[in-house]
């Protein structure tokens, strides 16, 4: 037995306690894509929490249909935007995932709605993806992390798949200019 075979282990114990503390258990087989299934069966609703690869997302049982609790929750903590005394020039509409790929088809998404003539720039570096437009509008791919957090926003794209501290400590914070409006879920 070597030093990986008991770290499975271990974590095969954690998930077991989880899941009793939870009252939950996984579903699922190679089969399903690869697709991992964990149901709860609570005495206030069913919910279903489905991925692949570390993208995760817990969906609610409503009228014979799941719904993302995630999207809910997300568009739950804006409510009015905020006025913007003294800030009318910001104009960053942040895309905020820690996937590379979701930020570039989000920036292409928005890209193939615009009026091309209106496009100043499209940058598009491993690093950095931003669409700059002529009237100095910005749709910039932000990490939620704490270097982040100088951003501020007036529109906002959030990644579902994002952990609630990450939304908590760096979303919120630099979307504070945003309201219900303003706020699109992917």
């Amino acid at each position: 037995m070597n030093k990986n075979d008991l770290v499975a282990l271990n974590f095969r114990d954690d998930l077991i306690k989880l899941l009793n503390k939870y009252d939950c258990e996984i579903t699922g087989s190679c089969m399903d894509d690869g697709y991992m299934n964990l149901e709860f069966d609570f005495d206030f609703g069913n919910y279903i929490m489905k991925g692949k690869y570390n993208n995760y997302n817990i969906m609610k049982e409503n009228s014979e249909k799941y719904e993302s609790i995630m999207d809910t929750y997300i568009l739950s903590c804006f409510s009015e935007p905020i006025t913007m005394d003294g800030l009318s020039n910001v104009k960053v509409h942040g895309i905020f995932t820690n996937d590379e790929n979701k930020a570039e088809n989000k920036i292409q998404e928005i890209y193939n709605k615009l009026d091309k003539n209106n496009i100043y720039r499209l940058i598009n570096s491993k690093n950095q993806k931003e669409l700059q437009l002529l009237d100095g509008s910005r749709y910039v791919w932000i990490k939620p992390i704490d270097s982040s957090r100088g951003y501020k926003c007036t529109e906002a794209f959030i990644d579902r798949e994002l952990t609630l501290e990450e939304l908590q400590y760096n979303v919120l914070p630099i979307c504070i200019y945003c309201g219900k409006d303003t706020v699109k879920v992917f």
